[in-house]
């Protein structure tokens, strides 16, 4: 009875797939496989965004950057007992500022880890975007985030933390993407 179950399924989808059961199924856990990189990336993350203290040594230098920003000090002065920028490009400092304008949360760990996840997802749509205008299969594009995501463990989990890296891995994603898809000059924004 079970083989006949079996057998009616791939049956099925043989009929209503065209392809042959063992594929159907490797493309099936290809794509939950990656659903569930990209959930257990993002609940973590969430988890972490929310962690009082320092995960990484400049985080908090990084928080006082912004909250130098928000108190309508020029990010880059002279350096005193009070202030020494990071040699950072400002684009981070500037938008994790009007996050936490926007969320209310002011200069802190979550607004400047929330603004590394918001790049790192940001990062992840652009990976599907790439992978689906080449080979306009959308379970090839959500294995390829899905193998992005996959690495988080092995960048030493940077991908949430209160720095530049993230933004950066979007910003870059986001000129490639520019590059191929539209005019070259379009990337020079980015």
């Amino acid at each position: 009875p079970a083989y006949t179950g079996i057998m009616q399924i791939a049956s099925f989808c043989r009929s209503r797939h065209g392809g042959s059961f063992p594929a159907l199924f490797l493309r099936v856990a290809t794509g939950c496989a990656a659903v569930v990189l990209l959930l257990l990336f993002v609940v973590t993350s969430l988890k972490r965004s929310q962690y009082p203290y320092e995960l990484e040594l400049f985080e908090g230098g990084m928080v006082c950057n912004v909250q130098h920003i928000m108190n309508g000090q020029p990010l880059y002065s002279a350096p005193n007992i009070h202030h020494v920028s990071y040699l950072y490009a400002p684009g981070y400092f500037y938008l994790a500022a009007w996050l936490g304008k926007l969320f209310g949360t002011g200069a802190s760990f979550f607004t400047l880890r929330l603004t590394s996840l918001l790049a790192t997802l940001g990062g992840f749509g652009l990976i599907y975007l790439l992978v689906w205008k080449e080979a306009k299969r959308h379970l090839a594009a959500l294995a390829a985030v899905g193998v992005y995501a996959s690495c988080y463990s092995a960048s030493g989990t940077w991908f949430d933390i209160a720095r530049v890296d993230s933004l950066l891995v979007c910003m870059v994603l986001a000129a490639i993407f520019a590059t191929r898809h539209w005019h070259p000059a379009f990337a020079a924004l980015f």
